[in-house]
């Protein structure tokens, strides 16, 4: 919940600084200056924030195209864990005696074999079914 309101007020400076850049240009001042530096800035900005970008494009891609979910067993990298939680930039394994926080960025670039959780296997000894 708070990554939307840190969204939600990133997107309400973007509009705030557009308009006024439009009035600006309406009261017939020149904008061109500050046109460029918001254009550098952004630069700087995108160029310092990559990682947390790709882990941010990344985890929307993993809850949308879902190759695993909570409760599967999975393994990346030969990191053998139940997934615990799913975010937009991490997810949570528990590998039996500790919590491992891996990066989406870093799923997305690596193979994963994902064990789902609710297959059901049945053997018949001598008239006695066991399912596990």
């Amino acid at each position: 919940m708070k990554e939307f309101f840190l969204y939600q007020n990133l997107l309400h400076i973007l509009i705030f600084i557009i308009s006024l850049i439009v009035t600006f240009g309406i009261f017939g001042i020149d904008v061109q200056g500050i046109i460029t530096g918001l254009g550098l800035a952004s630069f700087i900005m995108g160029f310092a924030l990559k990682d947390v970008i790709s882990n941010l494009l990344s985890g929307f891609s993993i809850l949308f195209y879902g190759p695993f979910k909570i409760g599967d067993v999975i393994i990346i990298d030969g990191i053998y864990g139940t997934v615990l939680k799913m975010d937009i930039h991490y997810i949570v394994l528990d590998t039996g005696n500790e919590l491992c926080y891996i990066p989406n960025s870093y799923i997305t670039g690596t193979k994963i074999m994902v064990k789902k959780h609710n297959i059901k296997r049945a053997y018949q000894i001598n008239n006695f079914f066991f399912i596990y």
